[in-house]
């Protein structure tokens, strides 16, 4: 694996980099590891060794038997292409396609490990970097002919060139612009968010304290929700998604808390965490549509423009809304007496390496796992830290 990056990571293309971290994942994941107890992870799974004789070179060259069933003596016998992975849904190789540029699985491979052909290309002073917008992508793109290959990933032709990529800001920094400077954010509070949620079970209780008509042991059944009940968050979040979608909204399958109503040049994004909500769009008239329509429902509180939403600072400015959580971490220092701490250059010393068995076990786990928790909703606005939490949370069982 690093015999293949230190020859084709020069040219190696962008667009292939998601499969060069997968290839990198699948080898970790069969090497020995001294938090295993020099075991591999996958020896700890299936309790038994990987086999490596199936291993090859990343980004070398190799050909993949053509078996076309309507082939003729002419045809090319196999396809020149350049080995990128490991199949994780079937036995073979993911080769990406020198002509066609797709990447597909094949079984029947022959591998030249010693020929890399993304180290022959010629270097200038362009770099590939994604494509910034998905309209920059080809709507068609080849697909191989070979019946036994199966496609995975279409890899578009000309990659996006830029011309000065140093000059894109840092992952280090704790501001990122996420929206065009003219949308607008506005938050909502919903007061007795959980009273609106509808019972679809019988639940009774005790009478309230104070009503002197319940005699002989008699209780009283709710006909809607309370606070207290643990169906209460539930079905203040039906009867919320409910009301969305007949105003239009489509609730996301990938993240239920987002909702999205998209009609001609109106576009707009809810985002609901409980009773808090945050509408952003590119039309101010419909923002406050959706907001009369809420209104009308349930007690809402408007608060304006979003400053502040779950630990995210949001500030406006002519160049569009940038998102930091310096107070979110100020907090966290000084809930945890670091007000006088002085900084360093890396989040941990370099080359230290953690055990379970090193060191006593901490007599307040709980604070641990909470700032671990906190550290790792920090990484959103401080993806330098993420390496650093990730190692110190092995061991989150037990620290």
């Amino acid at each position: 694996m690093l015999l293949g990056l230190s020859y084709t990571k020069p040219q190696f293309p962008r667009q292939l980099w998601g499969h060069c971290i997968l290839a990198a994942a699948y080898l970790i994941n069969r090497l020995p590891t001294p938090v295993l107890q020099w075991k591999s992870p996958y020896e700890a799974l299936y309790h038994k060794s990987p086999s490596l004789e199936h291993l090859r070179t990343f980004g070398c060259l190799c050909y993949a038997t053509n078996v076309a069933p309507h082939k003729d003596k002419f045809d090319p016998r196999a396809s020149k292409c350049v080995f990128v992975g490991y199949s994780q849904f079937q036995k073979g190789y993911k080769l990406y396609h020198l002509t066609d540029k797709v990447v597909f699985t094949s079984r029947d491979v022959q591998f030249q490990e010693n020929i890399f052909p993304f180290a022959s290309l010629p270097l200038d002073s362009t770099s590939y970097v994604p494509a910034p917008v998905l309209d920059t992508l080809p709507s068609t793109l080849p697909t191989t002919q070979n019946s036994n290959l199966t496609p995975e990933f279409n890899v578009p032709n000309s990659p996006t060139v830029a011309t000065s990529p140093v000059n894109n800001p840092p992952l280090r920094r704790s501001q990122r612009q996420i929206t065009q400077p003219t949308w607008l954010k506005d938050y909502l509070d919903v007061n007795n968010a959980f009273l609106h949620g509808q019972l679809d079970e019988e639940v009774y209780m005790l009478p309230p304290e104070g009503y002197d008509k319940a005699v002989g042991g008699l209780v009283c059944r709710l006909k809607k929700s309370l606070y207290g009940l643990k169906q209460a968050s539930h079905q203040w979040n039906i009867e919320l998604t409910s009301k969305l979608q007949c105003y239009g909204f489509k609730q996301s399958p990938h993240d239920h808390s987002l909702f999205i109503f998209s009609v001609d040049s109106v576009f707009l994004a809810l985002i609901v965490y409980v009773d808090d909500v945050l509408l952003t769009g590119n039309s101010m008239d419909a923002l406050t549509d959706v907001k009369r329509y809420l209104a009308d429902l349930f007690t809402i509180k408007d608060l304006g423009h979003a400053k502040y939403f779950l630990g995210l600072e949001l500030a406006r400015s002519s160049h569009g809304t940038y998102v930091t959580q310096r107070k979110y971490l100020l907090d966290i220092v000084h809930d945890y007496y670091l007000d006088d701490a002085k900084s360093t250059a890396t989040p941990l010393p370099v080359g230290i390496c953690f055990d379970a068995a090193t060191g006593p076990a901490l007599a307040a786990p709980d604070r641990y796992r909470r700032l671990i928790g906190r550290l790792l909703y920090l990484g959103f606005s401080r993806p330098d830290i993420s390496f650093a939490v990730q190692q110190l949370s092995q061991f989150i069982q037990h620290p």
